[in-house]
């Protein structure tokens, strides 16, 4: 049997440095090939494993912190481009009538729009992962409902604050300005 490994509880109201070395003494008087090595109260042994599930937690959070903050950036880069890429249009629109709000709210729209068909994509990933993901999770199921929105609605609240800033750069461009830019 070299090289099998194997773990027992053994359950006692003792010191464990007494029951210790109570069961290297059994063990050699019974078995004197068999070498016990490593003897640890469970107590010692269940926070090591919680230990390593812990910090494997916060480096997926850690992460999917970044994840949140780059996708955000990633869509105030794209509308903002977006933006300057209409700023001729936006002007004239501007210059023929049209209120800020009626510039405001496109931008909004199709900020809103990426963002929905990413949440949607994102939770059909999460559902179809689920089984994956299921041995990290504590305290909840793969395909909780509860998670799912709160997710999605931080990914919405956080990407609110991106889709704004260029909304609001659009509906504040002089018609003026931005027809002699061009």
């Amino acid at each position: 049997m070299v090289g099998v490994a194997a773990s027992f509880v053994v359950p006692t109201n003792a010191d464990g440095g007494q029951v210790a070395g109570n069961i290297r003494n059994v063990v050699k008087s019974e078995a004197p090939e068999f070498a016990i090595d490593n003897l640890t109260p469970l107590s010692d042994g269940v926070q090591a494993t919680l230990r390593t599930r812990q910090l494997a937690v916060q480096i997926t959070s850690a992460f999917a912190w970044i994840a949140l903050l780059l996708s955000a950036a990633g869509l105030y880069g794209v509308l903002a481009y977006l933006v300057g890429q209409r700023v001729r249009e936006i002007g004239i629109r501007l210059a023929l009538g049209a209120t800020r709000p009626n510039v405001f709210a496109p931008v909004v729209r199709q900020g809103l729009y990426m963002v929905g068909a990413g949440v949607i994509l994102g939770w059909i990933g999460a559902f179809l992962a689920g089984r994956w993901i299921g041995s990290f999770l504590f305290g909840t199921t793969p395909h909780d409902p509860l998670t799912f929105t709160l997710a999605g609605t931080l990914v919405f609240a956080v990407s609110a604050v991106a889709i704004l800033l260029p909304a609001r750069r659009a509906s504040s461009i002089e018609p003026m300005e931005a027809l002699r830019t061009e």
